[in-house]
């Protein structure tokens, strides 16, 4: 009997071999451990931001000021902290658009070397965030 013969008895339908295959047992399927969540303590993400469009300024340079994650509306008081002196640079107002973002801009005190902090509070929803920079020592005129 040729090899060719003997492979196609041993996986015809009908052969012994072919019944004893489909006979058997699918394989186990492995077990599958789900994982175990633990829950974590509650976390206050601040949502309200601010920045300004440069890092260090000039005395009397004009400071652009942008916030996000107000409400929308919402007066929101700022007010500009000499760090360095500890002394109120200035404070005022400004109303946050539809989309809850604020723009503002401020003439930078002549404080020059001084790191000033800017703090943006809303009257409503209280959301507050902070922004610093510096004066420059020198500067060109």
């Amino acid at each position: 009997m040729s090899s060719w013969t003997r492979w196609i008895k041993r996986f015809s339908p009908n052969s012994r071999a072919a019944r004893r295959q489909s006979a058997r047992k699918p394989a186990s399927k492995r077990y599958n451990a789900r994982p175990i969540l633990e829950q974590l303590e509650n976390r206050i993400v601040p949502s309200a931001t601010l920045t300004t469009d440069l890092t260090a300024y000039a005395p009397g340079q004009t400071a652009l000021i942008t916030g996000t994650g107000y409400q929308a509306g919402e007066t929101v008081n700022l007010v500009a902290q000499d760090v360095t002196s500890g002394q109120n640079a200035g404070s005022w107002t400004t109303v946050v658009n539809s989309s809850g973002n604020l723009s503002t801009s401020w003439a930078v005190s002549n404080s020059p070397g001084d790191t000033l902090q800017l703090t943006a509070t809303g009257q409503v929803a209280g959301e507050t965030a902070q922004a610093s920079f510096t004066e420059f020592t020198t500067w060109a005129g």
